[in-house]
């Protein structure tokens, strides 16, 4: 959790500075490029209520949390460690999914951009396939301008999706390291769940719900980068395409060049810190690593019979809930 907190809070300076004006930028301000209000606010609503209803209902499905509620509050005691480290992680989930959901938003704009220059070249393709050669030259100057404003527009659209590597890039980092460790944590309280069948502790539902929806909001963030780059790599096709029409003037060949030489250059991924690609293979990737650590972590004995007793004594035993946190959060020590 520290490291997440450490690079939400250092990404927020940049995000200060980088968002006000790509919010404003007039190219994706376009009403086909706009995320709807209303479309905003169901995707919180149903975090909102669904995390309420996951962690809610699961939590007071458990007897320890129902007896509780039902303790006077004079007689209900916590371990400080333990209320410091529940509300710092309900602090890092609320902000790591409002951090993904503005990303992937921003992210979907552009993308739409770069579909709407595949569609602006698409019509280009047909223009140029309707021709014969008795009119060619009348509808040129026509297509070599839409060529030229897409490749334009194209590129700026580039350098957005470039700034908005640097405007989430050091939270990106703290998500994936917050969401990893949260993964570890749903594992380790699910062995011990079970090697000792007893009841089912609150700390495992809470981390598992957390875990569910922190994989989730990464993995449609993680879609949403690759819909966009791969709208971005189409217009390379859809310029050769034209490119090998029988009737394309001088002028268009050589605005389609140059199109197609920019296009080999452009960047048209969310690289944070040139470290990683944000798309499907980050799912990936995230996944193998989280399954080697696993298997390390059992092959050396770091989760062996011993450690489990120091952790939840006998099957009949409460839960030790303060040994529990301080293996769970031990890595980011």
């Amino acid at each position: 959790m520290t490291v997440s907190s450490l690079a939400f809070l250092v990404g927020s300076f940049r995000k200060a500075a980088l968002l006000p004006g790509l919010l404003a930028h007039p190219l994706t301000a376009a009403p086909r490029c706009q995320p709807r209000t209303a479309a905003i606010v169901a995707q919180l609503g149903v975090l909102v209520v669904g995390y309420c209803v996951l962690g809610a209902g699961f939590l007071l499905s458990s007897p320890e949390v129902r007896k509780l509620i039902h303790t006077p509050h004079s007689v209900r005691q916590m371990d400080p460690a333990v209320k410091k480290v529940s509300t710092a992680s309900c602090v890092l989930f609320a902000m790591s999914a409002v951090e993904k959901l503005s990303m992937n938003h921003m992210v979907r704009r552009v993308g739409r951009r770069f579909a709407a220059i595949n569609d602006d070249l698409g019509e280009a393709h047909s223009v140029v396939a309707a021709r014969s050669g008795m009119h060619a030259e009348r509808r040129g100057p026509q297509v070599t301008q839409r060529v030229a404003e897409a490749r334009a527009q194209h590129k700026e659209c580039c350098c957005m999706l470039a700034a908005l590597t640097r405007c989430f890039e050091a939270q990106l980092v703290g998500i994936l390291v917050m969401d990893f460790f949260v993964l570890l944590a749903s594992v380790f309280l699910a062995i011990l769940l079970l090697m000792h069948d007893a009841t089912i502790p609150s700390l495992l539902v809470a981390s598992s719900t957390n875990g569910s929806f922190c994989i989730t909001g990464t993995f449609l963030l993680a879609r949403t980068c690759h819909l966009a780059g791969r709208e971005a790599r189409r217009a390379h096709t859809s310029v050769h395409a034209v490119l090998n029409l029988p009737h394309v003037g001088p002028e268009e060949v050589r605005e389609l060049k140059a199109f197609s030489f920019q296009l080999l250059h452009a960047k048209t991924s969310v690289t944070p810190f040139q470290m990683f690609t944000v798309d499907y293979s980050l799912i990936s990737t995230l996944s193998v690593g989280f399954f080697t650590y696993s298997i390390m972590v059992g092959q050396f004995g770091l989760v062996g019979s011993k450690n489990l007793e120091g952790y939840y004594g006998n099957g009949t035993d409460a839960p030790n809930t303060t040994a529990m946190l301080d293996f769970a959060t031990s890595g980011d020590r």
